[in-house]
């Protein structure tokens, strides 16, 4: 049963398997600990091949103690199983806040000596025990830290500094401190270790002991970015090294030429080289950790299915060896080759599962907010991108690793020019392209000198310079590899030259950009596509442009499909938005309305087209779900009570971070509604109301006016004084909504909101009022236009309106209306809302069957399962728009926040809803007029019609309105000839500002 085996500082030892999950008595937990005495010697047990072995010189005959402790404590005194606890909490609570980190500068290594038993052996003994500890510290180091020092400590309080025969095991525990260290992101205390790991091997004359602290301290020079002191660190170890030992000198020098991005094939080589040699040997460890980094050499590749085979087994092995914290940075790597295959859900759920572990923990791996940020932004989820590569690069820079630092830098920049800000790319890609010239990284500095260039371009240096400078960083991206930031560099050129008039370079550059249209991920094909549309136009072949927009406008279409979440499907429409863009320029060029109108719907709210899916686990979303609603109900009663909210605050950001995740595990249908509008269905539908359609396209606003069967463009000039007019409304009617306030000062707010309402007015309905006459109207705006409380103009005073996300959704809305609720209506009431008791009871008298949900009744799993299938519903409660979230807008009832989120759970959402908040109607609004917000959601699921604010409403005053609407609805009229009705009676008193906030969306 026993066999042979080779270990650290023993010439032969033996194993024999050993099951230790029997229960100590007395104890409350299985055994952890396994302590061996015999002939004065102390061994331990290991885990292998599924398999607890316990580890001897004499194991057969050794007397087997068995403590329920740490599985790496080998004192001769048994630690209880409280002890034990008591001690695991003394830890976590040396933890700070910062990435986990233990303070190890602040509580060195304890200075526990040998027991008696081990001081009464001989000097030969006690230096086998010395050696065996200092073998176990570093077994440990990577996983428990913490215990690595005591075992560490141990060895350098008891051995002789001056005694050869323990020089081997002063190195080791160097060695293991210098690995705990690094562990616990302290690079600094890391490098001193090792290097007094190799002092002390090579003072005692221990050349392979110096060699292997050598190739320690080659992995923590490169963390550092000091790569050319790493790899002549590498050389000197190459040279007493053989077998295995070189094995993981090939297998991290290749893992520093993947970091330095010098020679890939060289690092390909050498992680082949060192894997069969590693495998053959057993080292389980070190066989994962090189086909981990040999999956992410693939990932850089390109050889995704490659990559994603090495790091699932890697994953797998270092969670089946125990070693839990491998695996959770193996699954965050895992998340991000998912992302460069397109499959974010897939992506979500591996950083979902290493989340886990260190949410568990309290600890922040400040590596994995890198690898978020870069799995984020194909998703185009820009916010979430930043927060992450800011957070990390703050962690990061503090640590010292000063490689992962530039690289998380470069990905900030990238991410900041996505996001519009390319004062701050620039900035930041120049200080990255300095430091990777500094650490002798010429691959990455490439890219970030062309991120810079590209900054150069979005700030408006339309130049020859600059041109010049994106067609040379082109190039140099091709040779280092760099092939989509290549492609997209030479679209960049084509279009400067093209604008510079250089057109045989733009046909170039372009031409070369659009080889890649046909394959690889969808932004590489977009822009390929998007080229080739580009070449065609500029050689006159406007059908062939046409043709290639839609092409590339289908792959986004494809790829919107296969997503489930609403925030996903929308971030994906941006990747066809300069596609798009470009669409409807050339219809303009050709002044035809129809193809206008049918290039702006071409992508206009196109997440909305279809409900969104539930995640695989929707059982754990509503479970997390809950839990946030616990914890902004506990924010909100702390920061009453002026209590600290700051843990507070960490945990909500961790929940929505959990309840996002979730929900993105959504997988689409794989089909959606065609992208394309029927225009004589439209002129159908319309009857005799007027359709007016705005669409911005280069800084100018126009209008699409469909009546009966003829459609007008009409030119309404640059959108600049349109938006801020929009703005300057809503900003005087919040003043007039808010109670308090001098009567001077609401008087002013008063002349203010009138003037700015009228001006909007003339602007937007002076040239449209003789195409619309007195029409009842369906208005589909772009940009600002989704915020303005359109009851404020004049021209519609009184008329009805319906404001819809697109023409095709208010189209789909009538062609295949939504199956009426079965169940009566539902009236709910949030807290703090002194006005909604009377609301709902004068409501109630027009639904005699209604449910009415007050008070604590009136909970978010109550009224949500209450809406499921109503014929209606009404909510009159605090509403709250977040702008860095919509997902997380909402309303609040009895027992918290009401989110999207969870309004997203409802199978079979009523077909009218009237969200009585402030702000509900609100929605943020990005590339294609794409929607989120509270009012969106409801559209989006089905239902016909949304009556909500825009604007802050008062109480009073909306109660007298929801009365008004209601008995309109209950008299029969659509509900948007209702708001319309109700409105201008409340509005007779001068409180129009209040009353006209409410806007009815939809199909009205």
């Amino acid at each position: 049963m026993a066999r042979d085996v080779g270990h650290r500082g023993a010439a032969s030892l033996v194993q024999v398997p050993f099951d230790p999950r029997e229960v100590v008595e007395g104890a409350d937990q299985p055994v952890r600990l396994v302590q061996v005495v015999a002939r004065g010697a102390v061994h331990r047990l290991r885990h292998a091949r599924g398999q607890w072995w316990l580890v001897s010189p004499v194991a057969a005959s050794a007397m087997v103690v068995c403590v329920p402790a740490s599985c790496h404590d080998l004192s001769s005194r048994p630690i209880a199983g409280d002890q034990y606890q008591r001690r695991r909490r003394d830890h976590q609570r040396h933890r700070t806040n910062h990435g986990g980190v233990a303070h190890s500068r602040q509580r060195p290594h304890p200075r526990r000596h040998l027991s008696p038993r081990e001081r009464m052996t001989t000097g030969g003994q006690r230096t086998a025990i010395l050696a065996d500890l200092a073998a176990q510290a570093l077994d440990c180091a990577r996983e428990d830290p913490e215990h690595a020092r005591d075992l560490a400590g141990r060895v350098l309080a008891e051995a002789p500094p001056d005694d050869p025969a323990s020089a081997a095991s002063r190195s080791i525990a160097h060695r293991a401190l210098g690995l705990a260290a690094r562990a616990d992101h302290d690079l600094d205390l890391s490098l001193r270790h090792f290097s007094r790991a190799v002092e002390t091997a090579e003072g005692a004359g221990e050349r392979v002991v110096a060699a292997r602290a050598r190739t320690s301290l080659f992995g923590t020079l490169a963390f550092q970015g000091r790569f050319e002191a790493a790899f002549q660190e590498a050389a000197r170890a190459a040279q007493d090294v053989e077998g295995v030992d070189l094995a993981r000198l090939e297998f991290q020098r290749a893992t520093v030429l993947v970091a330095q991005g010098l020679d890939l094939g060289a690092a390909l080589a050498d992680f082949n080289r060192a894997l069969p040699v590693l495998r053959a040997a057993g080292e389980t460890e070190l066989v994962a950790a090189t086909l981990w980094n040999r999956g992410m050499l693939h990932s850089y590749r390109g050889d995704l299915a490659v990559a994603e085979a090495d790091l699932r087994e890697a994953e797998s092995l270092h969670r089946s060896s125990g070693q839990p914290r491998l695996a959770a940075t193996i699954q965050q790597n895992l998340g991000l080759v998912s992302s460069q295959r397109g499959d974010l859900p897939a992506a979500l759920e591996w950083f979902g599962k290493a989340a886990a572990f260190f949410d568990e923990r309290g600890e922040v791996d400040p590596i994995g907010l890198r690898d978020r940020c870069e799995a984020l932004l194909p998703a185009r989820l820009l916010a979430e991108a930043r927060a992450s590569a800011e957070q990390g690069l703050a962690r990061l820079t503090r640590h010292g690793y000063r490689g992962y630092a530039a690289e998380t830098r470069l990905l900030l920049a990238h991410a900041a020019i996505l996001d519009d800000d390319p004062d701050t790319a620039r900035i930041e890609a120049d200080r990255a392209a300095r430091t990777f010239a500094q650490q002798g990284r010429p691959r990455h500095r490439v890219l970030a000198s062309y991120i810079a260039a590209r900054a150069a371009w979005h700030q408006g240096e339309h130049s020859r310079g600059v041109l010049g400078r994106i067609r040379r960083a082109a190039d140099q991206l091709e040779d280092a590899g760099w092939m989509a930031p290549a492609q997209e560099a030479r679209l960049t050129a084509g279009r400067l030259a093209l604008e510079l008039g250089h057109p045989i370079i733009a046909d170039r550059e372009l031409g070369v950009a659009g080889e890649r249209r046909h394959r690889g991920p969808l932004e590489p094909r977009v822009h390929g596509w998007h080229a080739e549309a580009l070449r065609r136009h500029a050689a006159g072949n406007r059908t062939g442009a046409r043709r290639a927009i839609e092409a590339g406008l289908r792959l986004v279409d494809a790829q919107r499909d296969l997503l489930g979440a609403t925030d996903l499907r929308t971030h994906t429409t941006v990747h066809g938005a300069e596609l798009a863009q470009f669409g409807l320029h050339l219809a303009l060029e050709q002044q035809r309305a129809d193809r206008v109108l049918m290039a702006a719907e071409r992508t206009r709210a196109a997440s909305l087209a279809t409900p969104p899916t539930r995640p695989p686990d929707d059982e754990r979303l509503a479970s997390a779900l809950g839990r946030l609603r616990q914890t902004v109900r506990d924010l909100d009663r702390a920061a009453l009570a002026g209590e600290g909210t700051t843990d507070l605050i960490q945990q909500q950001t961790r929940l929505e971070r959990e309840v996002a995740d979730l929900a993105r595990q959504a997988r689409g249908t794989g089909t959606g509604p065609s992208g394309h509008l029927s225009l004589d269905a439209l002129h159908q539908r319309l009857g005799d109301r007027a359709l007016v359609e705005f669409v911005g396209v280069g800084g100018s606003l126009h209008a699409v006016v469909v009546v009966g069967e003829r459609a007008t463009l009409v030119p309404l000039g640059s959108d600049d004084p349109v938006s801020r007019k929009v703005v300057a409304v809503r900003f005087a009617a919040r003043r007039l909504t808010n109670p308090r306030g001098s009567e001077a000062g609401r008087a002013a707010a008063h002349t203010a909101f009138d003037h700015a309402r009228h001006e909007l007015d003339r602007l937007l309905f002076d040239q449209l009022r003789s195409h619309v006459g007195d029409r009842p109207l369906v208005v589909v705006p772009t940009g600002s236009l989704h915020a303005l409380p359109w009851g404020t103009l004049p021209s519609l005073d009184g008329r009805p309106v319906t404001v819809a996300p697109s023409s095709q959704l208010w189209l789909r809305a009538h062609e295949s209306a939504a199956a009426p609720g079965t169940d009566p209506p539902v009236l709910a009431q949030g807290p703090d809302v002194p006005a909604a008791a009377d609301e709902l009871a004068a409501i109630a008298d027009h639904h005699p069957n209604a449910t009415l949900r007050t008070g604590a009744d009136s909970t978010a799993e109550t009224v949500l399962a209450d809406l499921d299938a109503a014929s209606l519903g009404h909510l009159a409660a605090h509403g709250t728009f977040r702008a860095d979230n919509p997902q997380f807008s909402s309303l609040r009832l009895a027992d918290g926040p009401l989110m999207v989120y969870d309004l997203e759970r409802i199978r079979q959402p009523p077909p009218h809803l009237v969200l009585s908040a402030c702000d509900a109607g609100l929605s943020d609004v990005s590339a294609g007029d794409e929607l989120r917000g509270l009012a969106a959601a409801l559209l989006g699921l089905g239902t016909r019609s949304v009556i909500a604010s825009v604007i802050p409403v008062g109480d009073v005053e909306t109660a007298a309105l929801m009365g008004d609407v209601h008995a309109e609805l209950a008299s029969g009229r659509e509900p948007a000839t209702a708001l319309a009705r109700a409105q201008s009676r409340t509005g007779a008193d001068g409180s129009a500002p209040r009353a006209s906030g409410f806007v009815c969306f939809g199909a009205g």
